[in-house]
């Protein structure tokens, strides 16, 4: 039995020991006076650069270009592409609002952002684009907020880690004694 439980016990340490850092990040990105985005981005962080794999957001217009409107980005279900600047790069963004490489667009992809339904966060060029409307702004970090970030604590895979290795020591010492 004990031999048992140090095997789960390893391969629970290494399962985790390779887990990547996931994280949901809450935010709001304010365009302008009349629109914004908040949900969450879905995805890792590693040094303060956030890697986006999914998003689930509502962008909400009350006027201005985008007449008076809300749409649910989520790209769990598919539908969507998410990409940098260059369409094979990752989107990510710093965590801490200095830089921005994203672009989530509803398939099929047209025209970057504007004519799709989806928004851009890239470079100095942000936009929000709506059923029936489309529009672009400059780009300001000062507009985003972090709401929160759960990511997964760094000592966690180090945790798991140990525990396989006192899994480890342990099967061995019986083998020893046996």
């Amino acid at each position: 039995m004990k031999s048992i439980v140090s095997a789960v016990c390893l391969m629970i340490g290494t399962a985790v020991g390779t887990a990547a850092s996931g994280a949901t990040f809450s935010f709001t990105y304010v365009f302008d006076s009349f629109a914004s985005i908040s949900g969450d981005f879905i995805g890792t962080e590693a040094g303060g650069i956030f890697t986006v794999d999914d998003v689930v957001a509502t962008i909400t217009a009350t006027g201005g270009s985008l007449g008076v409107a809300s749409f649910l980005v989520d790209t769990t279900g598919g539908g969507y592409h998410i990409s940098g600047d260059v369409d094979s790069d990752p989107g990510t963004f710093a965590t801490d609002g200095s830089f921005f490489d994203l672009a989530v667009i509803g398939l099929p992809e047209s025209n970057v952002c504007l004519s799709a339904q989806g928004f851009c966060l890239i470079g100095s060029f942000a936009s929000a684009a709506l059923p029936g409307g489309a529009a672009s702004y400059t780009l300001n970090p000062a507009n985003f907020t972090e709401t929160s970030a759960v990511p997964l604590p760094a000592s966690l895979p180090l945790l798991g880690a140990g525990f396989g290795l006192l899994g480890l020591a342990a099967s061995r010492r019986k083998a020893a004694a046996a």
